[in-house]
């Protein structure tokens, strides 16, 4: 059903229709969405394209490691936080370093096969809305 809707609001984009989607689905508004708002606490925190914002606020490549339990966060993710490159924003959050890449910049694969060697997972993907929104909105959770 949910995609029947993606393409019936799809279908009068084309028709030049203007709409106003309000979604907490941040997968839906990067595929539907021509212009995007990131709204929290009824302000407006961002703006722009889905391009602008992945840019402005999360960059293109995302990599997250995590550790096993039994692993030292701080041990494991010391040596890897030297070797990201120049402009990487990196954060810590719970058994996870999350470190944002911008484009055009190099992703570290000698850094991350050491990572997988010592026993950390190690995913590679693109940047998402949903890093966007984190990033602007926090993780922790909030009643």
């Amino acid at each position: 059903a949910r995609h029947h809707i993606w393409q019936r609001i799809n279908s009068l984009k084309a028709a030049g229709t203007t709409m106003l989607l309000c979604t907490h689905y941040m997968d839906e508004a990067e595929y539907l969405c021509d212009r995007i708002a990131v709204m929290d606490h009824g302000k407006i925190l961002a703006q722009g394209s889905c391009e602008d914002l992945l840019l402005s606020h999360a960059g293109a490549t995302v990599i997250v490691i995590r550790t096993p339990i039994h692993h030292s966060v701080t041990d494991s993710f010391s040596m890897l936080k030297d070797s990201m490159p120049e402009g990487a924003r990196i954060e810590y959050h719970g058994d996870c370093l999350y470190c944002f890449i911008a484009p055009q910049k190099p992703i570290p694969t000698t850094c991350l096969d050491k990572a997988r060697e010592q026993g950390l997972e190690v995913t590679t993907r693109p940047a998402s809305l949903e890093d966007v929104f984190l990033n602007l909105t926090g993780r922790e959770l909030r009643e």
